[in-house]
């Protein structure tokens, strides 16, 4: 008798679950994927925020391309995401991708921390590997101590 009584509660749960995951899977179906060519545009447009979440999809995609990661850590230092833009750099870092570049926005995204100390001993990491920029340095508001 109880096992006539719990079929159609285990069919509902059955036709809950069902629903659920069908929703689940077409909702992750439709999260937009960026190309590198649209995290770029965003990039030249100084669109941060859809810049870096551009990088942040493409740098999942391919952890391995260190030219996400600086462009990622980039996009963050401009959203005054300090912390966020030092994990991104130090993984741009590690793939020795254009250590100049990237030993600079480690210096800036440090001084955005105000770790004066950090922030100058990459600044002289970048100088080191050929980074010679006066412009961006200047232009950098994180460089006001």
């Amino acid at each position: 008798m109880t096992r006539i009584l719990l079929r159609p509660f285990v069919s509902a749960i059955l036709v809950i679950l069902f629903v659920l995951l069908v929703s689940t899977v077409s909702s992750t179906a439709v999260e937009a994927k960026y190309t590198p060519e649209q995290a770029d545009k965003f990039l030249r447009a100084q669109d941060w925020k859809s810049a870096a979440t551009a990088y942040d999809q493409l740098t999942q995609a391919d952890p391995s391309n260190g030219r996400f990661w600086l462009r990622l850590g980039v996009s963050r230092i401009k959203l005054h995401d300090y912390k966020s833009a030092v994990q991104a750099l130090d993984h741009a870092e590690q793939l020795n991708f254009f250590p100049d570049r990237t030993r600079f926005e480690l210096a800036v995204a440090h001084a955005g921390l105000k770790e004066h100390e950090a922030a100058v001993e990459w600044l002289s990491k970048a100088a080191a590997a050929g980074s010679d920029d006066p412009e961006s340095l200047e232009a950098a508001e994180e460089w006001a101590f």
